[in-house]
């Protein structure tokens, strides 16, 4: 039996960043599964926008973290792993990094942050001129860690290669 939606009247975010979490929005076009502070749970404080939080409740069946990715998802996550984890990165950056067209890259980074992999970033600055750019992902750190690994195991065998000589 699923938990009943808590209503919400606006506020600072009532649960732990990267919570599983059902939403429902003011726009009423379904549910919303995302891990709270990432993707459709970012809405917490009433703007009057169409996508503010109006009732949640706790997703029990969505993993919190995964700790694999698929090989369209890989060169994705590596290319995001580049950047400082202070920093969100366009789309269109990512999928010239990674090396796939913009269509691949938005469905694999999509991916990666219902993984808890990776969190879309809203309102982004320029460092130049200081004005709002629009959005970006980075890597949460769970993402960065999958990373670090895929990494060193990639370079093991390249080692051990080495050692043979």
């Amino acid at each position: 039996m699923a938990e009943k939606f808590i209503e919400w009247i606006g506020g600072p975010m009532p649960v732990k960043d990267g919570t599983p979490l059902v939403t429902r929005h003011r726009h009423g076009k379904g549910d919303k599964h995302s891990l709270a502070g990432e993707g459709y749970a970012t809405r917490w404080s009433h703007t009057g926008e169409v996508d503010d939080i109006v009732a949640y409740r706790l997703d029990k069946q969505m993993p919190t973290v995964a700790t694999s990715v698929t090989a369209r998802e890989e060169p994705v996550l590596l290319a995001l792993a580049e950047y400082d984890e202070d920093y969100g990165i366009y789309l269109k950056t990512i999928a010239i990094d990674a090396g796939i067209d913009f269509a691949a890259a938005r469905r694999a980074v999509r991916a990666l942050a219902r993984k808890g992999l990776a969190k879309l970033l809203r309102g982004l600055m320029s460092e130049d001129d200081g004005l709002l750019r629009g959005s970006g992902y980075q890597l949460t750190r769970e993402g960065r860690a999958l990373a670090a690994k895929i990494r060193a195991d990639d370079a093991a065998p390249a080692a051990a290669l080495e050692g043979s000589k």
